[in-house]
C-alpha cells in the first residue's frame, strides 16, 4: 500500500517524508508512545456542538471510545461509520451506558 502511495508523489516529497520519518524514529519519540493496553491521560475536547468534554466525565458514564482519524480526507469513510455505529448503540438502549461525543 505504501508502495503504492508513494509511486503517485514525486520523488523529492517521499524523499522529505523519509527523513522526517526517521528524524522523529532517532528522536527517540517511541519511547513515550502509549502502546495498547496503557491508560490514556485525560484530555478534554470539543464535542459535535462544540461543548467541551472531559474523558474523566465520560468515563464516570460508562466505557469510552476515543477515534482518531487521518489528515486527508479518507476519515471521512471511517467518521460515517462510526457516526451510523453510534447510532445504532443509542436506537438499541444500550445508550444509557455509552457517551458519544463527535
Amino acid at each position: 500500500m505504501r508502495v503504492s502511495f508513494e509511486s503517485k508523489l514525486p520523488p523529492e516529497i517521499v524523499t522529505t517524508m523519509h527523513q522526517a520519518t526517521e528524524a522523529l524514529l532517532h528522536s527517540g519519540i517511541m519511547d513515550h508512545v502509549l502502546k495498547a493496553g496503557d491508560p490514556a491521560p485525560s484530555f478534554t475536547l470539543p464535542d459535535h456542538n462544540g461543548d467541551m468534554v472531559g474523558s474523566e466525565e465520560l468515563l464516570r458514564k460508562g466505557p469510552l471510545v476515543v477515534s482518531f482519524y487521518r489528515g486527508d480526507l479518507s476519515w471521512i469513510a471511517a467518521a460515517r461509520s462510526s457516526m451510523s455505529m453510534c447510532t445504532r448503540i443509542t436506537q438499541s438502549g444500550l445508550n444509557q451506558r455509552i457517551s458519544s461525543a463527535y
